[in-house]
C-alpha cells in the first residue's frame, strides 16, 4: 500500500517558508509573554506550559526542515 504524502513529510519551498515565517513570529510573541518581557525581568519558572509547547514547536518544525532538505538532496 502506497503511503499518502502532505506537506509535512514532502514540503515545498513555498511551505517551509510560511512555517518558518509562523514559527518565528510564534516563538518570538510566546516568550515575550513567558517572559513578561515589557513589564518585568525575565522569568520562565512559572510557565512550564508554555515552555513545553515551545519545545514541541521546535520538534516539528526542525522535522519539516528536515524533510524539505532530504527531498531537495534527491
Amino acid at each position: 500500500m502506497k503511503q499518502k504524502t502532505t506537506w509535512v513529510t514532502n514540503p515545498t519551498k513555498k511551505q517551509l517558508i510560511a512555517v518558518l515565517a509562523w514559527y518565528t513570529t510564534s516563538f518570538v510573541l510566546i516568550v515575550a509573554v513567558m517572559t513578561e518581557l515589557f513589564e518585568k525581568a525575565p522569568a520562565f519558572r512559572e510557565n512550564y506550559m508554555l515552555l513545553v509547547v515551545l519545545i514541541f514547536a521546535t520538534i516539528a518544525v526542525a522535522k519539516i526542515l528536515t524533510n524539505y532538505f532530504k527531498k531537495l538532496n534527491n
